[in-house]
């Protein structure tokens, strides 16, 4: 029998492990480090962020001990997202949208970059 899980539920589920890393039992399930797969499940966060909303991911940042930010992922513009920045438009807004877009990379009408 299979074990119904709302999406509501779902998105609980991600809010326990993105708050509580440590409380979650991935690195006796994976035989890897709680870091590492707490940084693998960000990780592929960032891409499916990117799958669904545009964008391109890039990275996973450590803290640095400096800002407080903690753990950070990195993404860049592309075509797939809205010209108001779609959902990352409230996101880091130390760099504005049109910031953001300027360093996406270039690409010519026969889809190579320039």
């Amino acid at each position: 029998m299979s074990k119904i899980i709302t999406d509501t539920e779902i998105a609980e589920i991600l809010v326990q492990a993105i708050r509580n890393p440590e409380l979650m039992p991935w690195a006796s399930v994976r035989g890897i480090t709680a870091d590492a797969a707490y940084k693998a499940l960000l990780r592929d966060l960032g891409f499916l962020v990117t799958r669904h909303f545009g964008g391109c991911f890039n990275q996973v940042a450590e803290p640095d001990g400096i800002e407080g930010l903690g753990y950070t992922l990195s993404f860049s513009w592309d075509r797939q997202v809205p010209i108001n920045g779609g959902v990352y438009a409230n996101l880091d807004t130390d760099v504005s949208i049109d910031e953001w877009k300027k360093d996406a990379p270039k690409i010519s009408e026969l889809g190579r970059l320039i």
